[in-house]
């Protein structure tokens, strides 16, 4: 496999939080956005899409292993770094 993608299908008031989450936090390049791509409710949405190459996903994975590893976690199980400090 020469890449991973996904889409969000957007709904305004989660459009911001996910495609900041999936660049920043997760490392995935925007790739475009399908405009009116479904419709939902009688309303056109858009659909945006990710990607990932295999060359980029070493470099994450650690991140990932790194922000899950136990010693990120504090003694009520909360996460003492997030993930966007893991990749960094």
């Amino acid at each position: 496999m020469s890449s991973v993608n996904f889409a969000i299908p957007e709904r305004p008031e989660l459009t911001f939080i996910a495609n900041s989450w999936a660049q920043a936090q997760l490392g995935f390049t925007l790739e475009g956005v399908f405009r009116q791509h479904m419709i939902v409710k009688g309303s056109n949405r858009d659909t945006t899409g990710f990607a990932m190459l295999d060359s980029e996903w070493p470099a994450c994975k650690a991140a990932l292993e790194r922000w899950l590893d136990p010693a990120n976690f504090d003694a009520d199980g909360r996460q003492k770094s997030l993930l966007s400090a893991a990749s960094r």
